[in-house]
């Protein structure tokens, strides 16, 4: 828990939509750990905040009370995630800045820069510094973002763990080549990006797809990141505008 709460927090890739926000939310009002959901869809945080006032503030179920280290008080609002409107993909730009918000969609009308149901947009001067600084990169069930955020995590030696669900073979080239269609296959061919056994594989105790893949980080690697500034390289991974803003399409 201590090492989640360093720097920014956690980065909940593709936590956002319907429904979305959930892992963010738990972190920030059953942890008190700092979590930012980065999608171009603002995380619906409803259904959550149902759930915790329903089930109210400090009870849970005996499966994860354990883990609850640090639930908001009863005399308290939940809280929730601040929002970084943007897809997780592959860089095609030699030295490639981290590009502005998209302006296409709209924010919800009120005080400041609130999305969807509240959550806190972060100010395009405040990403780089929240991406860069923050502690872990995951996903659950992430969709077409799980191999750019893996990507992403490992050119930032930043520690990451990633719940991978569906496989886009039909519209990723590289797996259609290599022939990797299956749930199975798509998880070695993730835990084969780096040297065997760095990429480590657990199950975790839910139903459907559990199997997580999480990675330490290298120290070294996130010194090189820092140093570089927000810029990156070619084929780099990192953050860019939804594909609306970018006149195509792109997973996330």
């Amino acid at each position: 828990v201590d090492q989640l709460r360093q720097g920014s927090g956690v980065l909940d890739v593709a936590g956002g939509g319907s429904g979305g926000g959930g892992l963010a939310f738990q972190l920030l009002n059953f942890n008190n750990i700092s979590a930012t959901v980065v999608d171009p869809r603002p995380p619906d945080c409803r259904k959550a905040v149902s759930r915790l006032l329903f089930a109210g503030h400090g009870r849970s179920s005996p499966m994860h009370e354990r883990y609850n280290t640090d639930v908001t008080a009863a005399t308290e609002p939940p809280r929730l995630p601040r929002y970084i409107q943007r897809l997780v993909e592959d860089s095609v730009a030699a030295a490639a800045k981290i590009a502005p918000q998209s302006d296409a969609v709209e924010k919800t009308p009120g005080d400041g820069g609130d999305a969807g149901d509240g959550a806190e947009i972060v100010d395009d001067g405040e990403v780089g510094r929240v991406v860069r600084d923050c502690s872990v990169v995951c996903g659950l069930h992430p969709d077409g973002a799980t191999e750019p955020l893996v990507d992403f995590a490992i050119s930032k030696g930043k520690p990451f763990a990633v719940v991978p669900c569906c496989v886009f073979w039909k519209t990723n080239a590289t797996l259609t080549e290599q022939g990797v269609r299956l749930h199975n296959d798509y998880v070695q061919y993730l835990r084969q990006k780096l040297p065997a056994g760095e990429i480590r594989q657990a199950e975790l105790s839910f139903d459907g797809r559990n199997t997580v893949l999480w990675w330490p980080g290298s120290t070294a690697a996130a010194a090189a990141a820092a140093s570089g500034g927000d810029g990156v390289d070619e084929g780099e991974t990192t953050l860019s505008d939804p594909p609306e803003r970018q006149g195509g399409e792109g997973g996330g």
